[in-house]
């Protein structure tokens, strides 16, 4: 991933380095990007963990480690400076870590842990957010406040499989993440670099603020007898994340000019 990053900023250094002398007017940036799709890609960051000291960490993850950033979005401007966009992104990273022995509720023994599917830690997002723009020295600068609803990414079932050596004992420890929508707000800056009629460079940074929380149900089986050893709820609160990302928009004008 930050590799990924690192080619995508060069390449916007190099750009902006062959395109300096090469300008549009600023009335023409306005009316050539008055609608259009927008593609990116970044990194993000949790503020605060996710994962409360009351619960196992396997049952939502780890969103103490950077995460990576996917967003895809439409826009259109009406007028010269004000819009609406609307877009859908999620932000994921670490895998879910697996159980500690105590989860199984063996005290002692050395356990063989499998698991079937491994969790995705993050969440899902689609707003539609009011957008007002304006050009810089070229750059055509715009700020939004998306408003809309969220989800955890691994929402759905995981199971984990624990086997105690010297014992005949093989326990199942099934994971139900229930996917409650959350409302979430994102406030983003954005710049953007016309490369030419139809395409520019974006880079934007903002935050993902989720409100609510998710239920999350642990059920603990005996595998071989079938019966249901203990079942346990847990809350996974929102943790609101900082995103850095670089796109490209494909921009396109109306037939008529936009109003000054």
């Amino acid at each position: 991933m930050k590799r990924i990053v690192t080619v995508i900023m060069m390449s916007l250094i190099v750009t902006f380095m062959v395109k300096g002398s090469a300008t549009d007017s600023i009335s023409t940036i306005y009316a050539e990007t008055r609608y259009g799709a927008s593609f990116s890609l970044g990194v993000g960051y949790a503020v605060k963990n996710s994962i409360s000291s009351d619960h196992p960490r396997y049952v939502g993850g780890d969103l103490t480690k950077s995460l990576l950033s996917f967003r895809f979005g439409i826009f259109w401007h009406p007028f010269q400076h004000w819009g609406v966009s609307a877009e859908y992104g999620r932000v994921s990273g670490a895998m879910v870590p697996m159980p500690d022995i105590a989860d199984f509720g063996i005290e002692s023994g050395y356990l063989d842990i499998d698991h079937d599917s491994e969790k995705c830690a993050g969440i899902q997002y689609f707003t539609v957010a009011p957008t007002y723009r304006m050009v810089i020295r070229n750059i055509l600068l715009s700020a939004e406040v998306g408003l809309g609803v969220s989800s955890w990414i691994n929402a759905g079932e995981g199971e984990h499989l624990g086997k105690c050596r010297g014992r005949n004992e093989l326990r199942r420890l099934q994971v139900d993440y229930c996917s409650n929508s959350m409302f979430t707000v994102i406030p983003r800056v954005t710049g953007w670099y016309i490369l030419g009629h139809h395409l520019g460079l974006r880079a934007s940074i903002g935050f993902v603020v989720p409100t609510g929380s998710s239920t999350v149900q642990t059920s603990l089986t005996d595998v071989y007898s079938g019966k249901e050893l203990s079942r346990q709820r847990y809350k996974i609160s929102a943790t609101p994340v900082f995103t850095a990302e670089l796109g490209l928009s494909v921009c396109f004008s109306s037939w008529r000019r936009s109003k000054k």
